[in-house]
C-alpha cells in the first residue's frame, strides 16, 4: 500500500518504462498501515468483516519498480 502523493510521485519515475509495472510500497497489513497515520486505531480480523469479501493477501510483486528505480535487484 501507498499513498495517493507517494503513488504519484513513482509514476512520475516510470513514464518511460513500457509493459506492466506494479505500483506500490513495502508489504505489510492494512492495519499497519492505516496505524502509521492514525495510532489509535482499534484492530479487527477479517473473520469479523461479514459484509466485505476480502483476500487475506493483496501484495503485489514491485521487484519491477524496485529494478527501475535501483532500490534492489
Amino acid at each position: 500500500m501507498v499513498y495517493v502523493d507517494e503513488a504519484a510521485a513513482l509514476i512520475l519515475n516510470v513514464l518511460d518504462e513500457e509493459g506492466i509495472i506494479n505500483i506500490g510500497g513495502k508489504g505489510q497489513s492494512v492495519f499497519n498501515f492505516v496505524r502509521e497515520s492514525v495510532p489509535a486505531i482499534k484492530g479487527i480480523t477479517l473473520k469479523e468483516v461479514k459484509d466485505v469479501n476480502m483476500a487475506t493477501d493483496c501484495s503485489l510483486n514491485i521487484n519491477k519498480l524496485n529494478k527501475i528505480l535501483r532500490y534492489e535487484n
